[in-house]
């Protein structure tokens, strides 16, 4: 019986391929082959200031705000990061470029529903999810003053590309922190 959301498939079309069950969110021990995406150090047991760094060297590389954070917090998701990679693209300068929500911050809120989901339709996790998500884009906000990409554009004084560095930092150390506080790092 297909789901809910899924729409009918005509006739002999083919069914796509079920998701395995998510893993637990515990920290990679090694990293895979390398790639384009490939941390740049091997952090069995990171800290706030390795992550930081981390997440800096990436978007240093190209990455977006967004795939930076998202990349770099892979070893703490079930999700590998290739995938990562892929779906934080659209989230750069603020939504596709649209100078939204700062993907910082919605990097941080992927990571923390990747961590704290429990991969159910039902609702075990989502409570603890929101609280986490809000917790954490509450203390960007706080250090910051908004989540708009545009307007901590507009806040700083560094020019590009080094514009989003202060928001990279603290947002990776307030990820850290908050997956940290709740067991999911």
């Amino acid at each position: 019986m297909p789901h809910p959301n899924e729409a009918a498939r005509p006739a002999g079309a083919v069914e796509p391929a079920r998701q395995a069950e998510p893993a637990e969110c515990a920290p990679l021990t090694k990293q895979t082959e390398p790639s384009d995406h490939a941390p740049s150090a091997d952090l069995a047991e990171p800290s706030a200031r390795a992550l930081t760094s981390e997440v800096l060297a990436r978007h240093e590389r190209r990455h977006n705000c967004a795939q930076s954070v998202a990349c770099a917090f892979s070893r703490f998701t079930p999700v590998d990061e290739d995938t990562l990679f892929r779906m934080m693209e659209g989230f750069g300068a603020g939504m596709g470029g649209n100078a939204e929500t700062c993907g910082v911050v919605s990097a941080g809120v992927a990571v923390i529903s990747a961590c704290a989901s429990d991969g159910s339709a039902q609702r075990t996790t989502k409570e603890h999810t929101y609280e986490v998500a809000k917790e954490f884009t509450e203390a960007f906000r706080a250090a910051h003053g908004t989540t708009c990409c545009r307007e901590l554009k507009e806040l700083s004084s560094v020019p590009a590309p080094h514009r989003c560095d202060a928001y990279l930092e603290s947002g990776a150390r307030l990820l850290f922190e908050s997956l940290q506080k709740h067991n999911l790092a």
